[in-house]
């Protein structure tokens, strides 16, 4: 045999082996199984019965937001799988249906579906390769969009509304999904994220199956779950045990009641079971597809009790849990129970938040309400016998004891108290301010208690800040903050705690420095005297800006005309001086996303998308642009848009550091004024020692990411897609190539 024979036959053990170690290390995170089915499901929005051929899969992992409780939302989904085409459906229980509300689509009522088709885990964004994003909204049929990555083609979608929610189903092709051999045994990526608004401008909750973390999924799939192609449905339906709600019993009177199964194959036989009953409770299995449940309690039996009931057919089974509540006769002597509290201690211009959880042994729910409260104090009960109080003294309350009682009463109406004092504490020299439109007087102290009004009106009243003070912005709109102090240490502006507080324009000057705002909401459709320019002006020394919306308005643009877009709009961000930052902020419907200038500035972690010129045009020395998300540029005019543009006819423009960054020229394919967006591009050098790496740009235009007048600058692992490849021009490229006019020639105004 020869060399090249035993090289060849190297390859292919090899090649079985990481074939048989990935398929271990992928049998060992399968978090579903879907059954192949013969009998393809109707997709009309109904539950046919096929969909029963296993249990289905419950969607309960909290990823943002607060639920009231299960009719609020809450989830469940089942799948399937033949030959040809993958099926899913969701059905969605929310008590509350919106389809208008949320700042975005997202944020409505709607259900995404996250595929990673090769389950790489490496960091891959959801929108390129085979990672895929679908969403499908509420009350709109026919409105299903998918990640620009991704295509509809094939896909049968069907929503019907129901009395507690709403049920999507749909088919979507293997060959739409992938290019990979489909089959038994074959793995994927897979998550359903459902998100819930009853009315609010932005998200209730979302709920994920399987995603653990607190991030989304829409920037990264890593933690999708993992779902496997199974054996063929063998007809067999597994039983389902009917709904029992919440039972009572009383010690020293026996009592009963009754569980019922049912099962599609009639002629299945039901055995009922349970392992974990306590002794003064049996389940007798009455043969019939019914069980009883007696319980004899005795005296010192009071509390909640959780079991466990079994039903099998033979080879399949399922579980439910049943709750009974055992009370004493004497249900006056079951009283809550608060715990043991004396004293708690808070400093002025601190906060303090306080937890308290009641205990009841034989109710389920509990009201908590305080009788006592200090004036800088709010308490609320979060319904599951448990309450918060937070506590935030201002410079001007009390340094003494403050009273608080409270109450607990349970469903049997039982009462009990706790009585316990605050004790203020001197203030540490870290003053909080609150600002107040509605309630606000620049009289006032500013504290908690007596606000300040506007921010307006406190920026203009000159009053002057030390470092680490915090500024608290109550709701309400807070007009144009002009700011012109410089600070010797930061001294915060932020959203209040549960807040939501709004500009017209928010403008930190040349003069300006050590400033940090957060939680803003800023607009010029928001008041009436825009001043014009940019709607957030970040200039200065050492200031920040973060977690933060910018728009120029969140009416429905797609009606607008190109005269609409140039009217209607102004630019997002305007980033000047030294050492300043924008980060993890939404820019939407605006002229320029953002211009950046001065130096060792920082753009991170925004998002800017529906935008009439570039995304970023970055013209300043010792830049950072990073894992930003920029798409859907609206060409109205015959200016070249560009993702990140950068240009000079003087100096070059040195150390851009350009990282992690995604560009997508467009997210929907039907909208108007699409038109060809260029990534990154650099065309009017020089540019000195850049840095460009890891981005991934998907546009439909030949510069990807071009550099024109490039001296020792680096372009690094970048993923560069032409998105619509069948259409002029392209295809989408890297290039780096000589200065456009000094390529021949010297230029002295270069050296």
């Amino acid at each position: 045999m020869t060399s090249s024979h035993y090289s060849k036959l190297l390859f292919r053990l090899l090649v079985t082996l990481c074939t048989l170690l990935a398929s271990t290390i992928n049998a060992q995170i399968i978090d579903g199984s879907l059954p192949k089915t013969s009998i393809a499901p109707t997709i009309d929005g109904q539950i046919d019965d096929i969909w029963h051929a296993q249990p289905s899969f419950q969607i309960t992992h909290l990823n943002r937001g607060t639920i009231e409780n299960a009719a609020d939302c809450s989830a469940e989904w089942y799948g399937l799988w033949d030959d040809t085409y993958l099926y899913f459906l969701i059905e969605v229980t929310d008590q509350i249906l919106d389809d208008t509300s949320g700042g975005f689509s997202w944020q409505r009522d709607i259900i995404e579906v996250y595929f990673n088709m090769d389950n790489a885990k490496n960091g891959s964004n959801s929108s390129s390769g085979d990672n895929y994003q679908y969403a499908y909204y509420w009350n709109k049929p026919g409105t299903e969009t998918a990640s620009p990555n991704a295509k509809l083609t094939g896909q049968v979608a069907a929503q019907t509304t129901t009395s507690t929610g709403y049920i999507m189903e749909v088919k979507i092709p293997w060959t739409t999904l992938t290019s990979l051999q489909t089959g038994l045994g074959f793995s994927f990526g897979f998550d359903i994220a459902i998100n819930d608004n009853d009315g609010l401008t932005a998200y209730d909750s979302v709920l994920y199956w399987h995603n653990p973390t607190t991030g989304g999924l829409w920037g990264n799939t890593d933690n999708a779950g993992t779902v496997a192609l199974a054996d063929s449905f063998d007809g067999n339906y597994p039983p389902q045990i009917a709904e029992v709600e919440t039972q009572i019993a009383k010690e020293g009177t026996p009592s009963s009641f009754q569980i019922s199964a049912s099962d599609l194959n009639a002629s299945d036989s039901l055995t009922f079971s349970s392992s974990n009953l306590p002794s003064f409770i049996s389940l007798v299995d009455n043969g019939n597809g019914t069980a009883s449940i007696n319980v004899n309690a005795l005296s010192g039996d009071a509390q909640i009790y959780t079991l466990t009931v079994n039903v099998s057919d033979g080879a399949k089974t399922d579980s439910t849990e049943l709750t009974v509540i055992v009370k004493d006769p004497n249900v006056a002597t079951q009283k809550p129970v608060f715990p043991s509290i004396t004293t708690i201690n808070v400093s002025q211009g601190n906060q303090r938040i306080l937890n308290i959880s009641v205990t009841d042994i034989d109710s389920l729910t509990l009201a908590i309400t305080a009788n006592t409260l200090p004036a800088f104090a709010s308490l609320t009960d979060n319904g599951d016998k448990t309450a918060t109080i937070v506590f935030t003294p201002g410079s001007t309350d009390a340094i003494q004891g403050h009273s608080v009682e409270l109450e607990a009463i349970d469903d049997d109406s039982n009462l009990a108290t706790l009585n316990f004092t605050v004790n203020v504490l001197a203030d540490d020299g870290r003053t909080v301010f609150y600002c107040d439109p509605n309630s606000g007087n620049m009289e006032n102290n500013g504290s908690a208690a007596s606000p300040w009004p506007t921010l307006e009106a406190v920026i203009a009243s000159g009053i002057r800040f030390d470092a680490g003070d915090i500024i608290y912005l109550n709701s309400g709109h807070h007009g144009n903050a002009l700011i012109t102090a410089a600070n010797s240490g930061t001294v915060y502006i932020t959203a209040a705690s549960g807040q939501t507080p709004t500009l017209t324009s928010f403008n930190l000057t040349a003069s300006s420095s050590n400033w940090d705002a957060s939680g803003l909401t800023v607009s010029r459709s928001l008041g009436s005297n825009f001043p014009g320019g940019h709607i957030l002006t970040i200039g200065g020394q050492n200031n920040s800006v973060s977690n933060s919306q910018i728009f120029s308005t969140l009416a429905d643009t797609s009606a607008w005309t190109a005269n609409d877009w140039q009217s209607n709009t102004a630019s997002g961000v305007n980033l000047t001086g030294t050492g300043n930052l924008i980060a993890d902020s939404t820019i939407t419907n605006v002229k320029m996303g953002i211009d950046i200038s001065g130096t060792f500035n920082t753009v991170k972690g925004n998002r800017i998308q529906n935008f009439t010129v570039d995304g970023m045009r970055a013209l300043g020395n010792d830049i950072l642009i990073e894992n930003n998300y920029i798409s859907d540029n609206y060409n109205i005019d015959d200016n070249h848009d560009d993702g990140i543009q950068s240009f000079t006819y003087g100096d070059p423009i040195y150390r851009l550091t350009i990282r992690g960054n995604k560009i997508i020229e467009t997210t929907d394919f039907n909208r108007p004024f699409q038109g060809s967006l260029q990534g990154i591009g650099c065309f009017d050098g020089m540019f000195e020692d850049w840095l460009v790496e890891n981005n991934i740009i998907m546009v439909n235009h030949y510069h990807g990411i071009t550099l024109l007048g490039a001296i020792n600058c680096k372009i690094i692992n970048n993923t560069v897609l032409d998105q619509q490849p069948d259409i002029a021009p392209g295809p989408t490229s890297i290039t780096i190539e000589p200065h456009k006019k000094y390529a021949n020639e010297l230029d002295p105004d270069l050296k």
